[in-house]
């Protein structure tokens, strides 16, 4: 394993956006490497700001649970919706997700029904989600109002 985080570092170094983020990754988990939720961060930053989705998707995650950064479903819209323009549909569905509890952003079904349905294409979390949720009509107990 020690290996395998030396050739990551070496390729992140370089510049390689896969690399940053799978570091960053190993950093969040603490999978291969001590845990440091800064040095995810700071990963992450650094190759979403070259347009790496994953890593973009991954600060909205960490601004959506608070991993790292001060919890704040605003910020991790903005993150999300970032990803969900350059076409990553994960970001998609979180972002459908957002619109469907009303979380950082105003509650709208019909964008989230959209954004989900776009993700479901490719994105199996979405395929699932509308799977259970959607197509049984569960909206009302999904946002908790039961």
């Amino acid at each position: 394993m020690r290996n395998k985080i030396e050739k990551i570092k070496q390729e992140a170094a370089k510049g390689n956006l896969d690399a940053i983020y799978q570091l960053g990754f190993a950093y969040y988990t603490g999978k291969l490497i001590e845990p440091d939720m800064n040095k995810a961060i700071d990963c992450f930053k650094k190759a979403a700001a070259s347009g790496h989705v994953q890593s973009i998707q991954a600060i909205g995650v960490c601004y959506a649970n608070g991993d790292g950064v001060a919890k704040d479903l605003k910020k991790a819209v903005f993150w999300y919706q970032k990803g969900s323009d350059l076409g990553y549909d994960q970001s998609k569905y979180n972002l459908a997700l957002c619109y469907y509890r009303g979380e950082g952003v105003a509650q709208d079904e019909e964008i989230g029904k959209a954004l989900m349905e776009e993700a479901a294409k490719t994105d199996a979390d979405a395929k699932r989600f509308i799977r259970k949720v959607y197509k049984k009509g569960f909206f009302s107990r999904f946002r908790g109002n039961q």
